[in-house]
């Protein structure tokens, strides 16, 4: 019985980061018209340093989220800064 609730457990906690990952990119599909697999990426990226903070220090997997998050976003923010052209308005 154990072993079924944690089946089922991670079971919908898999189908959430699936679920999460398609509305990411269906919306951004909405909106720009472009398929971004760069989204796809990051998540899989984050993924993987999560089992390898798991791994190496022996953290909670589920713990290590509070670790790659930020560490993620610090990654990703130059990337997705504005650039000062961008914000530049047409005469």
């Amino acid at each position: 019985m154990h072993t079924f609730v944690q089946v089922l457990i991670l079971g919908v906690l898999t189908g959430g980061v699936y679920a999460l990952m398609s509305t990411g990119q269906t919306l951004v599909f909405g909106v720009m018209r472009v398929v971004n697999v760069a989204q796809g990426m990051l998540v899989i990226l984050s993924a993987y340093l999560s089992y390898t903070v798991h791994q190496k220090l022996g953290i909670d997997p589920f713990a290590t989220i509070v670790i790659v998050m930020p560490v993620m976003f610090a990654a990703t923010r130059p990337s997705t800064a504005r650039s000062p052209r961008a914000t530049r308005t047409l005469p």
